[in-house]
């Protein structure tokens, strides 16, 4: 279905329980754009395409989808209704002149195992997406052995993937696979989970994620449940930007859970990219957010509560927050809820400090220390000391 001098056609591989291994190659490239390749169902299931209940791609296959020459990349879909393990490798590059990069979904609705390559990037265009869409799922430096989940070293077999009574399969993909994706192959990741099962659409980080990345990305966690950060995710290293986006709570394509969180319990360092956090309570007690001149939005509806420092270009924290640690910024920091400082002593550097609705000390013993252009609007009550190196003005 590839095409020498327009875009590429489509190719489809439906069924119950799919399998390609060995060297299987589908090429659905075009000069002009790239086609599309379906294995196992459409978009997230919801095309009018068979969807399989079990899909495997092992480590020796190849599906392209790329646009050669012109255009932008084509469309790559790996799906199951149940299980789906990916261990090869996928391509839907922009043309190699013009176009942007397509885009990549590789998804299992009840298990996901992910240790393959994805290229969606575009050398003289847009970079493409990769999306990962199970219930719940680690972020791991090795996968866990497990009967039916194929590990490093071990030749795979569908016997068990494919065995209907065979439930106790994991939700896994390497750090490492992510980090090929953002760093060498230019491409966005976005990591979603739902609560269509027995899972609460957790994502969990395990592994650090070190993303030196030499042009612009982003990685986003996109959760119906909690996101809980325990491995470090590191871009300080590259020549570019990352943009970090924890979304819990979510519902773009599932029902949130209603509890879903962000806890950040190891360092985060975007090299100048953003860091965006939403859900309903959100804590970084266990780790620092270094954003450069990057902007840090914590939009959580709960409690938000810094516990480490945050340094970057802005800081906006849009509903109430606790107040643990130092926050320095380069331009403005706005608080619009209620902020309780927790911290012995914090300092808050920036052009300008703004709140919106005021601020107080948790036990009457802490010190406020800003440094910037003080904008206070409502009280300032419980502390022990509140010092203003810069100008004040007092609202209501």
């Amino acid at each position: 279905v590839s095409n020498a001098t327009g875009s590429g056609g489509s190719a489809k591989v439906l069924g119950d329980r799919v399998a390609l291994q060995g060297d299987a190659f589908i090429d659905a490239s075009g000069d002009t754009g790239g086609g599309e390749v379906l294995v196992g169902g459409n978009f997230q299931g919801k095309g009018a395409e068979h969807n399989a209940l079990r899909t495997f791609i092992g480590d020796d296959v190849t599906l392209n989808a790329d646009a050669v020459t012109f255009g932008d990349g084509g469309t790559v879909i790996v799906w199951a209704d149940e299980v789906t393990q990916f261990f090869g490798s996928i391509s839907t590059r922009g043309g190699a002149e013009s176009g942007d990069g397509g885009f990549v979904e590789t998804s299992g609705l009840t298990s996901l195992i992910v240790s393959g390559e994805v290229n969606a990037g575009a050398t003289n265009g847009v970079a493409g997406s990769w999306l990962l869409d199970p219930e719940d799922i680690e972020i791991v430096e090795t996968l866990t052995a497990v009967t039916g989940v194929k590990v490093a070293g071990d030749a795979g077999t569908t016997t068990e993937i494919f065995n209907p009574s065979n439930t106790a399969l994991s939700n896994e993909v390497l750090a490492s696979e992510i980090v090929t994706a953002l760093v060498t192959n230019d491409t966005n990741v976005i990591i979603h989970t739902g609560t269509t099962g027995i899972d609460t659409g957790d994502i969990t980080v395990t592994a650090s994620i070190v993303a030196n990345v030499d042009t612009a990305q982003s990685l986003t966690l996109d959760a119906a449940g909690s996101i809980v950060v325990n491995g470090s995710i590191d871009a300080s290293g590259g020549a570019s930007t990352l943009d970090v986006i924890l979304n819990a709570n979510s519902s773009t394509y599932d029902t949130a859970s209603g509890t879903g969180s962000v806890d950040v319990n190891a360092s985060i360092l975007t090299n100048g990219g953003s860091f965006t956090s939403t859900g309903i309570d959100f804590d970084n007690t266990g780790g620092v957010i270094t954003a450069g001149a990057g902007a840090v939005v914590i939009a959580n509806s709960g409690t938000n509560i810094v516990g480490a420092s945050i340094s970057s270009g802005s800081v906006s924290i849009t509903n109430a927050s606790d107040l643990g640690a130092d926050i320095t910024t380069s331009g403005t920091q706005v608080y619009t809820g209620a902020v309780t400082v927790s911290g012995a002593t914090v300092n808050l550097t920036g052009s300008s400090v703004q709140f919106v609705s005021g601020v107080s000390g948790s036990g009457g013993t802490e010190n406020l220390d800003i440094t910037g252009v003080l904008d206070l609007d409502g009280a300032a009550t419980g502390l022990a000391t509140f010092d203003v190196t810069g100008s004040s003005n007092l609202g209501a």
